[in-house]
């Protein structure tokens, strides 16, 4: 399932139902009619939006409670004429604290080693930075809702 997180809103589409109506069997009409439902919503909600961020996060583990921002990349869409075109970037690798790890499965699937962080800011200097880049522009991203916003929220709020 891949969650898309747009104005606050988590929509949810399962993979395979989004398909051309003449292939949805009995089984997957509800979903196909549903999913579709939700793309003209979206669709309606973007074309009424001036700016959209969508970004993503690496962190130390899987617990969105307890992992630590590692990598954030967040790019600002502004929209004219119907389309969103690239108005920004922000990309900031986050420098942790002695005492936190970095475990080996993060490494393998990052590719971010602690050597790499080390010369990088701090958690509070780069959160900074994504306050100021995000301020009220709203955010999309893939499985926010359930990680990535909780790990912002619990990084903000630490500081």
């Amino acid at each position: 399932m891949t969650t898309l997180i747009f104005k606050n809103t988590p929509i949810h589409m399962h993979k395979g139902e989004l398909m051309e109506k003449e292939k949805a069997t009995k089984k997957t009409s509800l979903f196909y009619w549903r999913s579709l439902r939700t793309v003209q919503e979206i669709q309606e909600e973007l074309a009424a939006c001036e700016q959209l961020i969508v970004y993503d996060l690496e962190t130390t583990g899987f617990n969105p409670l307890s992992s630590r921002i590692i990598e954030l990349a967040a790019i600002k869409l502004s929209q004219r004429n119907v389309v969103f075109h690239e108005e920004a970037r922000l990309h900031r690798y986050f420098r942790l604290p002695k005492d936190i790890p970095l475990p080996d499965e993060t490494v393998k699937l990052t590719g971010i080693t602690r050597e790499q962080l080390e010369a990088e800011r701090t958690e509070e200097e780069c959160l900074e930075d994504v306050l100021h880049f995000f301020r009220d522009t709203p955010i999309a991203g893939y499985n926010s809702i359930n990680f990535d916003d909780l790990v912002l929220w619990t990084a903000h709020c630490s500081k």
